[in-house]
Order: C-alpha cells, then structure tokens, then sequence
C-alpha cells in the first residue's frame, strides 16, 4: 500500500479522522505506508494512526540506505521529535512490539 492508497483508505473508512497525521506525505520525504498498523480511538483524544516503529526503521534501512544506528537516530530527531512542534494532537503513535523473551 502506498501513501495516496492509505489516504484513500481511512478517508473511506474513518469519516470522523480528517485530523490524522500520516506519515509520508509531501514533505515528510519518507513514505512509512508500509508501517502502517491501524487507526486508534479513545474517548480521551481524536483519531491518530498507529505506526510499527521497528518497521519505520527498516524502511529507512531499505529505501535510505542507513544501518540501523543511523536509522534510528535519524527516525527520532526528524520524525518523532518533529511532531511534537507539529500538530502535536494528532501526532502518530508508535507500537514497540516486545519479544517474548522480554516479557
């Protein structure tokens, strides 16, 4: 699925989420489509989209070329701290799945 596939999408199936930030879109230069979980909803907050963050770190692994080090470093400066000075309601979450082994 890519970006534009996933706008379409929620446009469809969630009238009520015309506030959700997605990442990918023009000026993001990453298209974390493929990162995409789901949608969120809570009574305490609007819609917000559910991103994997080991997956957005392997997308930039893939399409940027980065090891995972860099990967990381740059996915927390220009990504997950940038949307704190964006439109912070509506700010994306990011699951970190735990292995077995860590539970």
């Amino acid at each position: 699925m890519n970006y534009k596939d996933l706008i379409n999408k929620i446009e469809e199936e969630y009238a009520d989420a015309d506030n959700v930030l997605l990442l990918g879109g023009e000026g993001m230069g990453v298209d974390y489509s493929d990162a995409f979980v789901g949608i969120v909803d809570s009574p305490h907050c609007s819609f917000k989209a559910l991103y994997d963050y080991d997956k957005c770190l392997q997308i930039l692994q893939d399409k940027e070329g980065m090891t995972w080090e860099e990967a990381l470093e740059w996915f927390e400066y220009n990504t997950v701290r940038s949307l704190g000075y964006q439109k912070a309601d509506a700010a994306p979450l990011f699951l970190n799945r735990l292995n077995s082994d860590e539970i």
